[in-house]
């Protein structure tokens, strides 16, 4: 089974802009620039995701998902070519990089078991964090606090606050933590997912499943 890698699904409706090498307030491990801070972020994810394959053999993968060293060449590439962009336009426009939290995402990656479902690792999702308030002018949720950029409507869109159970929604991002947009009400919601289908349960869709089936 494919696994969705967090970082580098998340694209901007925008071309990034050119980013320079101006500080951030939020470092630590000797990180001061935003630059030494990609570099640090490239090596760890893909140390951890990779060595994740190599423990955890994804028969029906890609190929290049069943083996470490194709692993490497093909995640540095993916990172470069679109994460790593995104992620420096973001560092200009409003975000911050969080040592803290690229330390928690990768002790739970190198610590993850083989059913783990790597999408639901929270701290992966906010190496990067907003600093925008509500109402202000964004293209991406990395630049807003709430985590979340309305788009819905309007390019550039506006930050938003997350909203909770039985509001209403056009995204799963618009849901707090935990929530996703429920299409299946006659207007969508935000729901508690429902549970997952085990092994020989009937399903109508893959992701309807449990991880790893």
């Amino acid at each position: 089974m494919k696994k969705s890698i967090s970082l580098i699904l998340f694209l901007f409706l925008f071309s990034p802009l050119a980013c320079d090498d101006s500080s951030n307030s939020n470092n630590g491990n000797n990180v001061t620039t935003n630059e030494e801070f990609l570099t640090l972020l490239q090596s760890e994810y893909v140390d951890g995701y990779c060595a994740y394959l190599d423990r955890c053999p994804q028969a029906d993968g890609e190929e290049w998902m069943t083996s470490e060293a194709a692993c490497r060449v093909v995640m540095g590439e993916m990172l470069i070519a679109e994460g790593l962009q995104e992620m420096k336009w973001a560092l200009e426009n409003g975000a911050e990089y969080s040592v803290d939290n690229l330390n928690t995402c990768m002790s739970a990656l190198n610590g993850a078991s083989c059913d783990t479902n790597l999408d639901d690792v929270a701290a992966c999702d906010r190496v990067l964090e907003g600093t925008l308030a509500t109402d202000a002018e964004c293209s991406s949720n990395w630049q807003c606090a709430s985590g979340f950029c309305n788009t819905a409507e309007t390019c550039p869109g506006f930050c938003e606050p997350t909203v909770g159970v039985g509001q209403p929604c056009d995204d799963s991002d618009q849901c707090n933590s935990g929530l996703e947009c429920n299409w299946d009400a006659d207007s969508p919601v935000c729901a508690t997912p429902a549970a997952k289908a085990a092994q020989g349960d009937e399903c109508e869709w893959h992701d309807d499943c449990e991880y790893g089936l």
